[in-house]
């Protein structure tokens, strides 16, 4: 795109986001800062969110486990496990741990596509089995944060770890690209969001201020419910951690339905329209096999545009018919098509992570797929994905996120030993976290500033 398309493209953004920002503070009041950052307050849904007050055990019950689910067994051992004598609360507690590292494990075990992961697999199924996705999401941080430094100071080509992501903009460095629609996904996230923590709110008795949103300029950035603050701190603590929880747990329960939906919709719209071929996608030079950099058993044999017309003898003709194939053999024959029309083959041996360093995917014949099709299908797949990073990026134990705030409480049983007041308690938590999260997010955000 010229330089002067952008940039007239550019001012008529500002000049609409401008406009809309006036108009929101002249009409309904927003409060509006830089000129173009607003705020719009409302009063309506708070009497929405109190109707829900009537199933006030189905809504903690959610909060609930959106505790166990954010915090693991430390979540467990608060709700349940402060109430028992130390040798049931000791069972609990490895019971708890056991059984959240198996679901984890029968989640990402058998799935583990990424190099980091696979070769990582028990010590992160074991940190959501201890602290949740809270704890998953920050050893995730930790192994990437390692392979950040180890390719920075080799020369290599690191991946973020952490990424803005503006839907409709490119970032460099960050390989997700979320299209325009995006916007529209984060609106419908937001707004869900805040409203579950609206409703527990309003189950607790705790009286709402106003609700709203954030706006740079006509694009939603944000969404919030206002408590009387002085009344949320007064509350229990059990209170105060359902409220925080369900804002995440919310995004999750929202993940899984519109993953459903994406999968139907697929299966019905885009899958009969599949090519009969496996196709190679892209290949890696180099793995990382338990925090080791070797060279991927794909690289120069494997090329972009291969297609898969064998697999150990035989024919294949379905993305799920090749990743089964695949899994049985630690080495793999493959019979291929070349882009220039030629056969060939090529034996490739897993490495220890199971990986080969390639991506297969199944081609789609887009001329027979209606737009409208497409365009709804990748609508659920962007709704599902955000949701998820959204919960997960919420329930980091850092402040300003929920998780941050949900720390505090959850860790200062544990602090017995310490003859000092739960305030200072808190602050000592919270600081703990900062400098290891803030820590991890800065490293595995340096590859953004890679050129």
């Amino acid at each position: 795109m010229p330089l002067l398309e952008t940039l007239a493209y550019v001012i008529v953004f500002f000049a609409a986001c401008f406009s809309f920002a006036w108009v929101l503070k002249e009409k309904l009041k927003a409060q509006v800062f830089l000129r173009i950052i607003s705020i719009v307050r409302t009063k309506k849904p708070l009497e929405f969110f109190q109707k829900f007050s009537r199933f006030h055990r189905l809504f903690k019950a959610f909060a609930n486990l959106g505790i166990i689910i954010g915090f693991g067994s430390l979540g467990i051992d608060y709700l349940y496990g402060l109430k028992l004598s130390k040798p049931k609360r000791i069972i609990l507690f490895i019971f708890s741990f056991a059984a959240l590292s198996a679901i984890m494990y029968f989640i990402i075990g058998r799935n583990a596509a990424n190099p980091l992961v696979s070769s990582n697999l028990l010590p992160i199924i074991f940190s959501f089995g201890i602290f949740g996705l809270a704890g998953f999401s920050m050893l995730l941080l930790a192994i990437n944060a390692f392979d950040v430094i180890a390719k920075i100071l080799t020369g290599g080509k690191a991946l973020p770890g952490v990424a803005p992501l503006i839907p409709g903009i490119q970032i460099p460095n960050v390989p997700i690209f979320v299209p325009l629609h995006g916007w529209l996904s984060l609106l419908i996230i937001l707004v869900v969001h805040e409203s579950f923590h609206g409703i527990l709110a309003a189950v607790h008795k705790i009286k709402l201020k106003s609700s709203g949103l954030v706006l740079f300029g006509f694009l939603p950035i944000g969404a919030f419910v206002e408590p009387d603050e002085k009344k949320f701190q007064a509350e229990k603590p059990v209170k105060k951690l359902q409220v925080l929880s369900v804002g995440s747990m919310s995004n999750l329960a929202l993940f899984a339905i519109s993953l459903g939906i994406f999968l139907l919709l697929f299966s019905v719209l885009v899958a009969p329209f599949a090519s009969p071929q496996v196709q190679v996608i892209s290949v890696s030079k180099t793995l990382t096999v338990e925090g080791v950099e070797i060279p991927a058993p794909a690289f120069e044999k494997l090329k972009a545009g291969d297609i898969v017309l064998e697999l150990n003898g035989v024919k294949v003709s379905s993305i799920e018919q090749f990743s089964a194939l695949a899994k049985q053999s630690k080495v793999l024959e493959f019979m291929l098509l070349g882009e220039s029309g030629e056969e060939r083959f090529e034996t490739i041996e897993k490495a220890s992570s199971g990986s080969i360093g390639a991506v297969f995917s199944q081609p789609l014949d887009e001329s027979k797929i209606n737009p409208l099709s497409i365009l709804l299908v990748e609508f659920f797949f962007w709704l599902f994905m955000l949701n998820l990073f959204v919960a997960i990026a919420n329930l980091l134990p850092i402040e300003p996120f929920d998780g941050g705030k949900m720390v505090k409480i959850l860790c200062i049983p544990y602090l017995g030993f310490l003859k000092i007041p739960e305030k200072d308690k808190e602050k000592l938590i919270g600081r703990i976290f900062i400098w290891i999260v803030g820590l991890l997010l800065l490293i595995n955000a340096l590859p953004l500033f890679q050129f």
